[in-house]
């Protein structure tokens, strides 16, 4: 119901670059290329773009409507693999709940569920938090066949989008902080997304397009404090309401003191899952941060759920 414009619009913007892929294809050698060659912004995506725009223009043309429709059954899954999370970190079917419907509400959301090009954040996220499904699986019941899955998941990740890499950090964190024991089981995904990493760079790198260019810098920290205070103001709010910037800032200001102070709190009583969950937002931030010339709101996408699910106690007696 929210997101019901975005199931009826047409295409925008990048998506007429990547509706042409069909008429690029003219045998396997082409298709090959086409699938596979980087772009020169230094990105290689060849499951969320070039699979997806291939597949659905070969079968619909310039129809949207079946796109559309992909994206929000892809989205579906995600809420519901984001519910299954959340209830297995806190033990709470509430809090699972919960943390989708706080998701689909923010505003981040708005310009992925509108606009087809950016399918790329919604695969995404998809394979990060099914990877992340089947992780908590093998940990619950130490079975191989999930530790098996998670890899298969994560592995596909890398065809979506570069923000894969950071899936070792988000079980790493996790199993650290809450599961010890299984550790160690995350140490080939840390070597994995290092030759993801350094094969990418190698093979795909920045051809010289400015917004897109790397800046490790003292611009890191301003780009940072944008991004999370953008987090907490919808998008356009001066636009939208009569309220002033003002209104946006004091709204920042009181979520990011619940939820820091929330943490804070929970850490000194030893329940580590909140600052775990902090850290995820962090962790999936962090390969977009050093892009300090194309700072944008659906970069948001896939971090915006790692920090609510933190909000819900977790139920007395429970160790996570």
């Amino acid at each position: 119901m929210l997101y019901w414009p975005g199931l009826l619009a047409w295409f925008q913007q990048d998506d007429f670059v990547w509706l042409n892929l069909p008429n690029q294809v003219y045998g396997w050698h082409s298709l090959l290329h086409t699938l596979f060659q980087p772009t020169v912004q230094g990105t290689w995506r060849p499951l969320s773009e070039r699979v997806f725009f291939l597949a659905f223009g070969g079968m619909f043309g310039a129809d949207a409507l079946p796109y559309r429709i992909w994206v929000f059954l892809t989205q579906f899954a995600n809420l519901v693999l984001l519910a299954s999370i959340t209830t297995r970190l806190t033990r709470s079917r509430a809090a699972g709940f919960w943390a989708a419907i706080l998701w689909v509400a923010n505003s981040k959301l708005a310009t992925v569920m509108s606009w087809s090009c950016e399918y790329i954040l919604v695969l995404c996220g998809f394979f990060l938090l099914l990877a992340l499904h089947f992780f908590l699986r093998y940990i619950e019941t130490s079975e191989r066949r999930y530790y098996f899955w998670t890899w298969a998941a994560f592995l596909c990740g890398f065809l979506a989008m570069e923000t894969n890499v950071v899936f070792p950090l988000l079980v790493g964190s996790y199993t650290l902080l809450c599961s010890r024991k299984y550790f160690r089981a995350t140490l080939p995904f840390f070597a994995a997304s290092a030759v993801y990493a350094t094969l990418h760079l190698i093979l795909a790198p920045n051809q010289g397009t400015v917004p897109y260019t790397m800046h490790i810098d003292g611009a890191i920290p301003a780009t940072i404090w944008t991004y999370w205070r953008r987090t907490f103001e919808p998008v356009n709010l001066r636009y939208l309401t009569p309220f002033s910037p003002v209104e946006g800032t004091a709204q920042m200001a009181a979520c990011s003191v619940a939820l820091i102070g929330f943490t804070i709190y929970q850490a000194w009583r030893r329940q580590w899952l909140p600052l775990v969950l902090l850290a995820w937002y962090g962790i999936t931030l962090g390969p977009v941060t050093p892009l300090r010339d194309h700072i944008t709101d659906y970069y948001l996408t896939p971090c915006a759920w790692r920090c609510w699910p933190a909000m819900r106690w977790p139920p007395r007696g429970v160790q996570t």
